[in-house]
């Protein structure tokens, strides 16, 4: 049997893992440090529980073709996926900006906030209505996607094609400034990269808005530490706290 090497037990070096051992390898996963997840993990000090990479997981939704990766990985086993009215909350000054998953709350709160916007805000909200079809490919990496599979995605994604080529040409933080409230236009920009595209903004939101995004209960690390179980359930090996095995010059 031909031996797989891997190098992190981080969620990547994880997946590799399993998937290796489904496909008939010998797996084996070098990890420098005592417990597996590298990012995503989280800790505890003094009665609280600190997470440090998960805020929300795409894939949660069982529509998604993602959530069958995740399932597969063992990553959702024997827990509950948590959904919070809102994903994202920016204060400034006394005053919160919320983005909530429901739109009409949404379009509600943001109008509240800036009547003044109400067309970009309804323009902002039809947007991310239209960006629900959105969702990452995993199928194939990116690189990897040929003709047909373009064709594919074009279909999918008829409704907003438009707009994706339009929003891939401006940053966030120049679609924020579309926005006369700056509680708004600081909001965008702190809750997405400013210098990423307006377009990699909308897919997040409006894939969250379509009831993917949620929070696996547990946290970050818990979810590591079911993904390991899976990997050492199919018979690989993790070594902790060690480095992989070097051949002498």
């Amino acid at each position: 049997m031909k031996k797989v090497i891997i190098i992190g037990a981080g969620i990547s070096g994880l997946s590799a893992g399993i998937f290796a051992r489904e496909s008939g390898f010998d797996a084996e996963i070098f990890e420098m440090h005592a417990i597996p997840g590298g990012e995503c993990t989280g800790w505890s000090r003094k009665g609280y529980h600190f997470d440090n990479c998960i805020h929300w997981l795409t894939g949660t939704s069982s529509e998604k073709e993602l959530y069958n990766v995740w399932k597969e990985l063992g990553a959702f086993e024997g827990i509950n996926i948590y959904h919070s009215d809102y994903f994202y909350a920016y204060n400034k000054a006394g005053k919160t900006l919320y983005m909530y998953r429901d739109l009409e709350r949404l379009e509600k709160h943001l109008l509240e906030i800036s009547i003044e916007d109400k067309d970009t805000i309804r323009e902002f909200v039809t947007l991310i209505e239209k960006f629900k079809v959105v969702q990452m490919p995993v199928k194939k990496p990116m690189d990897m996607l040929n003709v047909i599979d373009y064709i594919s995605l074009g279909k999918q994604y008829k409704d907003v094609g438009k707009d994706l080529a339009s929003l891939n040409k401006i940053s966030v933080k120049e679609y924020s400034t579309r926005f006369k409230s700056e509680l708004i236009r600081e909001g965008l920009i702190s809750y997405f990269p400013e210098h990423f595209t307006a377009t990699a903004l909308f897919a997040s939101v409006g894939d969250i808005a379509s009831g993917n995004g949620g929070w696996p209960m547990g946290g970050s690390l818990k979810m590591s530490l079911r993904i390991a179980d899976k990997f050492k359930a199919l018979g690989g090996k993790v070594k902790y706290s060690t480095f992989p095995p070097r051949k002498a010059a």
